[in-house]
């Protein structure tokens, strides 16, 4: 992948700002001339809205799909996400690494804006972004102001004209979509915790169900984790020897974890916090694994129908 992911990433933003009326969004231009489009703040976007919002956050480098699942007999939406970029999709661009003050609080923010002006918080594995353009994803309950744009700007450095911002809150319909869209992130990040080196995976599809949308964006934060830790499933495909795969695999699973078996915000209320979180509960709940160098097909963990009924339906 040459061109850059933000360049990438804008067209796909230009795309949402023109379909915003269809798409049940808000289009709104800060004083700066920062463009900020509000997919469920003061908006009623849906699931369109949502599947936008995470080929944005994955600058435009993979399908994103909704599909009909079922959670204990009850047809229920899954978003499924594939892309042959994983690495640079997945895991550079979608992941949440670049939290925004404002004079309301902070909120936090993913896309590719974050390898301009948040790339001291990933790794670098020699991926280098230049771009005239910034676009940047944040999920919270309110929008960034003008101060909190020219800022994110000028860290980019990038014009406030060519910074695009689409925000929504974790609790709302596009929230929910836009997170269970975040499977095949949650297992390359599984995946880099466990030392594995992510330039080695060469595509990945992921599926998740949809958490309930509704109720405080901390109660949502709760089951968009339940959902995705009793319930991903993912399959990814790379070019490795057997041996970096062989004692790797059964640590993948969120139930590898120690925190593993209570719904995310007990999780969190017995662990005093984040902090106190094991980080390997942050994972899928079901990984199969091809090989392409040897043909070998390794495969952990399972779908948790019944943990997933409990957090999700009988809340």
């Amino acid at each position: 992948m040459r061109q850059s992911v933000n360049q990438s990433a804008w067209i796909v933003f230009e795309e949402i700002w023109e379909e915003s009326t269809r798409l049940g969004c808000l289009p709104l231009q800060m004083g700066c001339g920062t463009r900020v489009i509000d997919a469920g703040i003061d908006a009623t976007s849906g699931f369109a809205a949502g599947l936008k919002m995470a080929e944005l956050s994955m600058a435009g480098l993979a399908q994103v799909a909704v599909i009909q699942g079922a959670i204990n007999g009850i047809p229920w939406p899954n978003v499924q996400v594939h892309s042959e970029f994983p690495h640079l999709a997945c895991f550079l661009c979608q992941s949440a690494s670049w939290p925004i003050e404002t004079s309301r609080g902070q909120i936090m923010g993913s896309g590719p804006a974050c390898l301009l002006g948040a790339s001291a918080n990933l790794p670098d594995f020699g991926y280098k972004e230049t771009s005239n353009c910034a676009v940047f994803v944040l999920e919270g309950s309110f929008l960034p102001d003008d101060e909190a744009c020219q800022a994110i700007a000028a860290a980019c450095h990038v014009t406030p004209e060519r910074l695009g911002i689409m925000a929504a809150p974790t609790g709302s319909m596009t929230g929910v979509v836009q997170i269970a869209a975040r499977s095949v992130e949650i297992a390359m990040h599984k995946l880099h915790r466990l030392g594995f080196d992510l330039t080695h995976v060469s595509s990945g599809l992921g599926c998740c169900p949809i958490a309930p949308p509704g109720g405080t964006d901390f109660e949502a934060l709760g089951k968009t984790n339940d959902a995705m830790m009793f319930a991903s499933q993912i399959w990814l495909s790379v070019l490795v020897e057997d041996q970096a795969l062989e004692s790797l695999v059964e640590k993948i699973p969120a139930s590898s974890s120690k925190d593993y078996g209570k719904p995310f915000l007990k999780v969190l209320e017995a662990a005093g916090g984040f902090y106190g979180v094991d980080p390997d509960i942050f994972a899928p709940a079901e990984i199969t694994i091809v090989n392409q160098k040897s043909g070998r097909v390794y495969h952990a963990g399972q779908r948790d129908e019944t943990r997933l009924v409990a957090a999700l339906l009988m809340t």
